[in-house]
């Protein structure tokens, strides 16, 4: 359903950072996934999250505002790494945007979305017993697109993307009472891409700068891309 380009997969590191007793509202957990962006905890009214390249170049930019219940009203996506915008508006359970990509869907009364329609096709979605997103799929044919695999906690330890042949896991190191430092491997074919993650966190227990680097080598040798990310965060 997505085209997962190297810039996804930094947006995904940075995203899934917290260790098992970090309850995320499922809504804002959900959203975080299907729209590349990453999940806060707490009453979060307003959220802003850069990430730049090595030079301060900014290579991607992420607002999310949110209702009391933790449903996103807006999220406005700015991706120039891989020449994608998008303007999401959730207005009592109807899912639109404006300049730039469309998307469209229905959400319900959970903030879960249900259907979403995009560039790619349509598509109905599924959630687990916890809420938690567990499979897209394609309304047309019937076939599963994506599939979102869980361990103990909240956070995704495998997504399997058939449309895409692409298969992620990530691993989330003990340790942190509060949060981990994490690294995702995806495999497309032949292809393998590792990123490893480092952040500092701020009281409320949000990330608050991340260091990612990527690498093709099992070693983080040779070709390596290096990014930082930041988030601001507003609470009701």
């Amino acid at each position: 359903m997505k085209v997962r380009a190297l810039c996804s997969l930094f947006l995904f590191t940075a995203s899934f950072n917290a260790a098992a007793i970090t309850q995320f509202k499922p809504a804002v957990l959900n959203a975080a996934l299907l729209f590349e962006h990453d999940p806060t905890v707490g009453n979060v009214k307003h959220s802003v999250q850069w990430i730049r390249d090595v030079n301060g170049k900014l290579r991607v930019m992420t607002e999310v505002r949110y209702d009391r219940n933790g449903c996103f009203t807006h999220i406005n996506m700015v991706d120039k790494e891989n020449t994608r915008i998008f303007h999401l508006v959730n207005k009592e359970g109807a899912l639109t945007s404006f300049n730039g990509q469309r998307i469209t869907g229905k959400i319900n009364g959970r903030c879960e979305i249900t259907e979403l329609e995009n560039e790619t096709g349509q598509y109905t979605l599924n959630y687990n017993i916890r809420g938690l997103l567990e499979t897209i799929v394609d309304k047309s044919t019937g076939e599963v697109v994506e599939r979102y695999e869980y361990g103990n906690s909240q956070l995704p330890v495998r997504i399997r993307n058939y449309q895409d042949n692409t298969d992620q896991r990530i691993f989330y190191p003990s340790g942190s009472a509060q949060f981990v430092d994490s690294e995702i491997v995806s495999k497309r074919g032949e292809s393998t891409v590792r990123v490893k993650q480092s952040c500092s966190y701020t009281v409320d227990g949000n990330a608050d700068k991340c260091s990612l680097i990527s690498s093709a080598n099992e070693e983080y040798r040779g070709s390596i891309l290096f990014w930082v990310s930041n988030h601001e965060t507003e609470y009701f």
